[in-house]
């Protein structure tokens, strides 16, 4: 291949990673908590958990650091992954995963307006599973989650100001929850219980960050910049 067919190669991939993300938000993100107006969390589950071997566990679980991925395609297809630590014991939580899809032609879907309007294009998706395993103190709860409401009213939001908080990229939604065999915690309390009649609900609220293009791309870029320098420089010599 040609020094100048490889060269508009890799700024051609540079180029469209960046459009991409500018319109419709695809590709590799690191996941953080939505930090602003009202509770900050990653993961937020209705009335919390209670006091589990003696811990007490509220509502709100952050993204351990670097734990949160976000991975779109243009499909519509990707999930969501990463380590939820309890904001009351930071050694208990989740591993959480769900995944996407594209949202059925047929419905509607709405921006989930909650007093603050988004600032840019929202990318709407179908939630097709979730899974949110407790590790720590909350070992032996798995609990499954679905898109609530299943209508798909609201759907899962990506883009600016999806995250009804500091209206930077992040994407946000509702689920339902309810707790999978095996749940060795059931009995623990009440608050644990309810989680088996699936009538509560969750909600991810998070800040995205595109994962930066991988060093050795940026410098086989550079280099490839100055062997046309050098190319071009002996051209008028």
């Amino acid at each position: 291949m040609k020094i100048k067919t490889l060269i508009s190669a890799v700024a051609a991939v540079v180029i469209s990673a960046t459009a991409s993300h500018a319109a419709v938000f695809d590709g590799k993100y690191r996941a953080t908590s939505a930090v602003g107006n009202g509770a900050d969390h990653s993961v937020w589950l209705q009335g919390g958990l209670g006091t589990v071997h003696g811990q007490f566990f509220g509502s709100d679980f952050d993204f351990a650091p670097a734990a949160g991925k976000l991975m779109l395609n243009s499909d519509d297809s990707g999930y969501l992954k990463g380590r939820a630590q309890s904001q009351n014991d930071a050694t208990s939580g989740f591993d959480v995963m769900f995944n996407f899809g594209s949202v059925p032609g047929t419905e509607n879907p709405v921006f989930k307006n909650e007093g603050v309007d988004p600032i840019g294009p929202i990318r709407l998706l179908d939630m097709t599973g979730g899974m949110l395993v407790g590790f720590g103190k909350l070992a032996g709860l798995n609990l499954n989650a679905v898109l609530k409401p299943a209508n798909y009213q609201f759907a899962v939001q990506v883009g600016e100001g999806a995250n009804n908080k500091n209206q930077k990229l992040g994407q946000a939604f509702w689920f339902s929850l309810s707790a999978g065999k095996g749940c060795t915690l059931c009995d623990e309390n009440a608050q644990i219980r309810r989680l088996q009649t699936s009538s509560y609900r969750g909600d991810v609220n998070i800040e995205l960050a595109p994962v930066p293009l991988p060093a050795g791309a940026l410098l086989l870029l550079t280099g490839l910049g100055t062997v046309g320098v050098m190319r071009r420089r002996r051209k008028a010599a």
